[in-house]
């Protein structure tokens, strides 16, 4: 697979049909696969998004990889196949997943990917042409300064006189605002800065330091500034094993991309924030396959392609599952939904 540091900044964005749940080859494969395998599927259309090629080496090398990521109870090779050759359009038509032996992709993918690009790089002429247009007006509307008639011989030089003192004036005038201007700028800089050493001064601000202090503690103990104590930190290692997301072996760290890590980071940080929060009871019921399709949903509105987005990505995915303990608390006291 490729490195998935050399893509651009949209690697997370592709389009999605809002009624792909009812589609009949997803309710075929989710006849056998329920929605664990949904969110598998999803799973692995992610994963070909970030290829160059939106393909993936059919092979055990990318089984394994896909476990390792879902961390699911599937087995991935068999499931691929059913989606090559069982969930498809007729007998001779397209599956959830095409094959030529050798790769494997999404049909479906490839046709939003095609779209996508090529609207791109109509946008992009589009632009490149109207650059061109502006800046051959500017080259037309070029000022010609005409310099004053002046006869020596004249005894009346008042107006010559009268010309040198206006243009001397002008340009006092813009002097002075062209002064004005770089000290209001100047200002404008100095509150953006100021403005940034506040945003950095507060504590509640995420960045992925602190998402990876935290993921290291727990998993091998060592402290940082969370200060967690031992016994919530070993409970918070009890809530990720039955989420299937706890690492026993910090060795393994070093099997993961840097897109895999921070998936981890986000996912640890956001327990911990559930479990010191009044919702630390809903922790018990929560499942695997209701906090994956939460997650997906979250990467699918909140693009992270910058820190700032860290703080919201963390804020969206608690509010979603904010309101499904609010429905199974309701549903418990018995109030209507």
């Amino acid at each position: 697979m490729k490195d998935n540091k050399t893509r651009s900044k949209d690697t997370y964005y592709f389009s999605h049909d809002s009624n792909a749940l009812s589609d009949p080859k997803i309710l075929s494969m989710r006849c056998d696969y329920q929605l664990e395998g949904y969110g598998l599927y999803w799973a692995i259309i992610e994963m070909l998004r970030n290829e160059s090629t939106y393909k993936l080496s059919l092979d055990k090398t990318t089984y394994r990889a896909i476990q390792m990521q879902t961390h699911t109870k599937i087995n991935v090779e068999k499931y691929i196949q059913d989606c090559i050759n069982e969930y498809k359009e007729s007998s001779q038509g397209n599956g959830l997943f095409n094959t030529d032996g050798t790769y494997f992709w999404s049909e479906s993918l490839l046709n939003r990917m095609s779209k996508m690009e090529s609207v791109r790089e109509k946008r992009s002429e589009a632009g490149k042409k109207s650059a061109e247009k502006r800046w051959g007006k500017k080259e037309k509307k070029k000022r010609i300064i005409k310099r004053p008639y002046f006869d020596k011989n004249s005894k009346n030089i008042t107006s010559v006189t009268k010309f040198i003192t206006n243009v001397t004036k002008n340009n006092n005038n813009v002097i002075g605002m062209l002064r004005k201007s770089i000290t209001k700028n100047n200002k404008i800089k100095e509150n953006k800065i100021k403005e940034n050493k506040l945003n950095n001064n507060i504590k509640t601000k995420l960045n992925k330091t602190k998402l990876n202090n935290l993921f290291i503690y727990i998993i091998n103990g060592q402290k940082n500034d969370e200060n967690i104590s031992d016994i919530d930190r070993t409970a918070l290692i009890t809530c990720l094993q039955n989420l299937e997301l706890y690492f026993s072996d910090i060795e393994l760290l070093k099997y993961l991309t840097d897109e895999q890590q921070l998936d981890y980071e986000l996912q640890y940080w956001t327990i911990k924030e559930i479990y010191f929060s009044p919702y630390k009871i809903y922790l018990n019921s929560l499942t695997r396959t209701k906090f994956l399709l939460k997650y997906l949903q979250t990467k699918k509105y909140i693009l992270i392609d910058n820190e700032d987005k860290l703080t919201d990505f963390i804020n969206y995915f608690i509010k979603i599952l904010r309101k499904d303990f609010e429905k199974e608390e309701n549903i418990t006291n018995g109030k209507s939904m």
